[in-house]
C-alpha cells in the first residue's frame, strides 16, 4: 500500500504540469484536414503540369536542326565514287551509331560512332584494339542532299551525297 501511494505522489504532480496530448487514433481537426488537402491538391496540380511539359518535349532535344538532318542513309554521287579516302555510303542513326563504306582497303566501318560538333562530323570505328577516325566538315545539309568537305593533304575536297530511300 505504501508503494502505491509513493507512486501516486511521484506521478500526480507531473500530471498538472504536462499538457494533455491527443490520444492516438483521434481524428485531426477539420481545419487541419482542409488545409492539408488543399496543399496536396496544389502539389498534384504542379506535378501534372510538369508531366505535361515533359511529354511535350522531343525525345532527344539534341537531335534537332542539323543533327536531325544528317540522320539517314547517304550515297555519294557517281562522280566521287572512285575517289580515294571518301565515304561512298553512310548510314547514320539518331543514337550516334551507324555504318559506313570508305574507298580504301579494309573500308568497312561496321561499328561506326559519330559526334556532331557544330558543323564538324567526327567519325570513329573501333576494331580489334585499333581506332580509325575521320573528321569532315558539313558544308550543307538538306532533306535530300548532304555536302561534306574532306581534307586531303593540304587541299580540301567536297563530296555530294543523296539520301537513299
Amino acid at each position: 500500500m505504501v508503494r502505491r501511494h509513493a507512486a501516486l505522489f511521484l506521478v500526480l504532480p507531473w500530471a498538472f504540469v504536462l499538457p494533455a496530448a491527443p490520444a492516438r487514433g483521434q481524428p485531426a481537426k477539420a481545419d487541419d484536414l482542409a488545409g492539408r488537402v488543399q496543399q496536396l491538391e496544389k502539389r498534384v496540380a504542379e506535378l501534372e503540369g510538369l508531366v505535361k511539359q515533359l511529354q511535350a518535349r522531343p525525345k532527344d532535344p539534341a537531335r534537332t536542326g542539323l543533327a536531325a538532318q544528317v540522320v539517314g542513309t547517304w550515297v555519294v554521287a557517281d562522280a566521287d565514287r572512285k575517289a580515294d579516302g571518301l565515304f561512298t555510303d553512310l548510314r547514320l542513326r539518331a543514337d550516334g551509331t551507324g555504318k559506313a563504306a570508305i574507298n580504301h582497303p579494309d573500308g568497312q566501318w561496321n561499328n561506326l560512332k559519330y559526334d556532331l560538333v557544330g558543323k564538324q562530323l567526327q567519325l570513329r570505328d573501333e576494331r580489334g584494339g585499333l581506332t580509325y577516325t575521320m573528321a569532315v566538315r558539313i558544308q550543307s545539309a538538306t532533306d535530300t542532299e548532304l555536302v561534306l568537305e574532306y581534307r586531303v593533304g593540304d587541299k580540301t575536297r567536297e563530296a555530294r551525297y543523296t539520301r537513299e530511300k
